[in-house]
């Protein structure tokens, strides 16, 4: 049986928890997000990399498609292909300023005290994590989000640079392909796994009462709610609860949780959301 090795990047807050939910939620198939431990974003030569990572899972798993979603792979891209010839690596991107507003809102809420991951000297009263600072690279700026626009600039161009180089190994998509069932086709086409895989959980009945399903999803399925606009209907989407009190999932694989209010029901439904089955295992 030939294996086939999917990598997922992006600058991140870009739905890469989406993508390996989608991606191992297929038949046969195994993809992380973000599995330890992580690549540091400066590549030191003889040091550990991506071919050790590569080799474990390849030794670790044992299905046909396998892989891991991960910020950190840009660098490690042409290491990657010269270890597999044959490997697939899907790039999402994601506009800038939302990056820059998701990174901010994510670093503030995991920390007690103001973090910064992508400056070179920290101004004072910030501080580093000794983790996740090392997968991402800095810059000559004490600001954060101006390091955070130098960041995504540096991540997408470096990107493009490599698909040039690579266009059967490396591709890239804005994170609303993940939103429709073409778009999830075309992706999983690319990545070499089977079509007609995917199956709609029916409409969606947003009301003002809750977010329902019409029952189609079964003990082997991972409900994902999928929105026009991520970053608007979040929040939003959180309270809702499908009419089996199955949590339904945000763009960034995150349960809904709590109650759905009139007001909710409503920024749902203006929002499009919209949902899909994809084979694997239940978020409930």
């Amino acid at each position: 049986m030939k294996r086939q090795i999917i990598l997922g990047m992006g600058a991140g807050q870009c739905g890469g928890n989406l993508l390996a939910s989608v991606l191992d939620g297929q038949p046969n198939a195994k993809v992380t997000h973000e599995e330890p431990p992580f690549l540091p974003w400066y590549v030191k030569p003889g040091a550990p990399g991506v071919r050790q990572r590569l080799e474990r899972i390849l030794e670790r798993r044992s299905e046909r498609f396998i892989g891991d979603v991960a910020s950190f792979y840009l660098p490690y891209v042409e290491q990657a292909i010269e270890f597999d010839p044959d490997i697939r690596i899907i790039c999402l991107q994601r506009p800038c300023e939302e990056v820059v507003a998701g990174f901010s809102r994510s670093v503030d809420k995991a920390s007690t005290v103001p973090t910064n991951y992508w400056c070179k000297e920290l101004p004072p009263g910030w501080f580093d994590d000794p983790m996740w600072t090392r997968i991402f690279p800095k810059y000559d700026t004490p600001d954060r989000s101006e390091a955070l626009r130098l960041y995504w600039s540096e991540y997408y161009e470096r990107a493009e640079a490599l698909i040039r180089r690579f266009p059967d190994n490396i591709r890239l998509w804005d994170t609303t392909v993940l939103t429709t069932q073409d778009g999830v086709r075309e992706v999983l086409t690319f990545a070499g796994i089977p079509q007609g895989r995917l199956s709609p959980l029916g409409a969606m009945c947003v009301s003002c009462r809750n977010v329902t399903c019409d029952g189609r999803s079964g003990a082997n399925s991972l409900g994902l709610c999928v929105a026009q606009s991520f970053h608007e209907t979040r929040e939003a989407g959180r309270r809702a609860m499908t009419r089996r009190r199955r949590p339904v999932c945000d763009p960034f694989g995150i349960p809904m949780i709590d109650r759905c209010g009139t007001e909710f029901g409503v920024t749902l439904m203006g929002k499009g959301v919209a949902s899909w089955v994809i084979g694997g295992e239940s978020c409930g």
